[in-house]
């Protein structure tokens, strides 16, 4: 047995078969007494893989249904990330549960930036929807303490890691700040 091979990922979706390489070298005696090496290359597949992969600067966790999240390294405002994120047939990431909002808040604790996230109240003060579906929030949600506020009358756009601990708040969209994108 010579070694076992796993397509690698790199970037959409796909079945990948995992396959053993085994390679059996025979030596014999021929008639005149020489020896005389076969090569024999079998693969068999031993499993199967369904694997959703990301874009490259794009990362996962196997956890979370096969989304995918970029962590921008540039700062923009709320609406040029949305369009950003759009461009990259994303949108900006939602953490509708708990289980996503955990993974962000890990990644984004990492660097100790604030990230806008795909939700907002520009339709309507006070109502805040996930960009994607136009859906209010509704049992998630990880506020700090006294947010969402709209200070200033002006803040309409969410932002997560405000106070370096993952939590949202609102924010004045036209701030610079960075963004996460997400997608499927």
């Amino acid at each position: 047995m010579e070694q076992s091979m796993l397509n690698q990922c790199h970037g959409g979706s796909g079945v990948y078969a995992i396959s053993t390489a085994i390679s059996n070298v025979q030596c014999r005696k021929s008639r005149r007494g020489h020896y005389i090496g076969f090569s024999n290359r079998q693969f068999t597949t031993i499993g199967v893989a369904i694997t959703t992969c990301c874009a490259p600067g794009w990362k996962k966790n196997s956890g979370l249904s096969g989304w995918c999240f970029l962590f921008s390294h540039n700062q923009v405002t709320w609406a040029e990330a949305e369009e950003i994120c759009r461009s990259f047939e994303g949108y900006l990431a939602e953490p509708t549960n708990k289980p996503i909002d955990d993974y962000l808040i890990t990644e984004t604790l990492k660097t100790g930036r604030k990230y806008w996230l795909g939700l907002s109240d520009l339709e309507q003060e006070g109502t805040f929807l996930w960009t994607t579906s136009q859906t209010p929030i509704t049992s998630y949600k990880n506020w700090i303490p006294g947010d969402p506020n709209n200070a200033n009358s002006g803040e309409d756009c969410v932002l997560n890691n405000w106070n370096r601990d993952g939590k949202w708040a609102d924010g004045d969209c036209e701030w610079k700040e960075y963004y996460i994108c997400q997608t499927e």
